[in-house]
């Protein structure tokens, strides 16, 4: 890290603490019915969506260490189309457990970023 990323990095490590917070208060009480619904059939549903970021939390957490072990890592395309379908955790039953796995990935992500040096 260059001098001042330190600042950078703990302003974006507490926008990362925000989302589940946010997602949690805004799903509360939400039916699986609305966490399944598409407002058009090629829109994402809630749970799509929840799934989606789900995947890409493992993605660029999985980047993020191998940057800090590899000298030059190569990363391959990220398509979350075709991530969604053949993801495990497409394979959950409900949106709430989808959120459940996202806020859990997500503290992980937040728990690897805080140990990082400031330096």
């Amino acid at each position: 890290m260059q001098p001042g990323d330190s600042g950078r990095l703990q302003a974006a490590i507490a926008l990362l603490e925000k989302t589940p917070k946010l997602l949690e208060t805004l799903l509360e009480g939400v039916s699986e019915e609305t966490f399944t619904w598409k407002p058009a059939p090629d829109r994402w549903s809630i749970a799509e969506v929840l799934k989606h970021l789900l995947g890409i939390e493992e993605v660029y957490t999985a980047r993020a260490q191998r940057m800090l072990i590899e000298e030059s890592p190569k990363f391959e395309k990220y398509d979350p189309a075709a991530a969604s379908s053949s993801e495990p955790h497409s394979l959950r039953h409900s949106g709430e457990d989808d959120l459940v796995a996202f806020v859990e990935a997500r503290g992980g992500t937040v728990a690897f970023l805080s140990m990082l040096p400031p330096s």
